[in-house]
């Protein structure tokens, strides 16, 4: 986090992925390792991150974590970690392959600051529809955090340039 902040980068900080979430006994224990999370960049003093609070939501089963699945539980655990650490700018992202980012509802939005899309598997006009959806219902920035690497190409970034998207 220091060396990106010398070198005037944003790091993206990923509390939940998929995978390590099931270790977790139970909802508190989720809870307790987010807000764990924004007391330590709270008390660090960090400003160059941002903090995915999940990645990959909506695209994998986090068993039974109300928290972590995305349009239930997860605007709450957004805002309780953004009152615990006025100023964090805080996300999630959300695996938008084939149509998916439809599935993420209002509530969400509305509790990030800043949205992480995918565009694995995903053609550029498919990416296209996404972006204009979510631009219709999110003010914010929107950044691709993931892409396959054979849409990483001068096309793709052009498309998403041109659309106002971080990638």
């Amino acid at each position: 986090i220091e060396a990106a902040d010398a070198n005037g980068q944003v790091v993206n900080l990923t509390v939940f992925y998929f995978g390590p979430a099931h270790p977790f006994d139970d909802v508190a224990a989720v809870r307790r390792a987010a807000l764990g999370v924004a007391d330590w960049l709270r008390e660090t003093g960090y400003t160059n991150v941002v903090l995915e609070v999940g990645n990959e939501m909506g695209a994998y089963d986090y068993r039974g974590f109300e928290l972590l699945n995305t349009n239930r539980g997860l605007p709450g655990l957004i805002g309780e970690v953004k009152v615990r650490h006025r100023g964090l700018l805080v996300s999630m992202s959300h695996a938008n392959t084939r149509g998916r980012t439809r599935e993420i509802n209002q509530d969400l939005l509305d509790a990030v600051d800043v949205l992480l899309i995918h565009g694995n598997g995903e053609s550029d006009a498919e990416m296209k529809g996404d972006v204009e959806w979510l631009r219709e219902r999110f003010d914010g920035p929107i950044h691709v955090n993931e892409d396959t690497a054979r849409h990483i190409d001068d096309e793709r970034f052009d498309l998403l340039t041109r659309l106002g998207v971080g990638n």
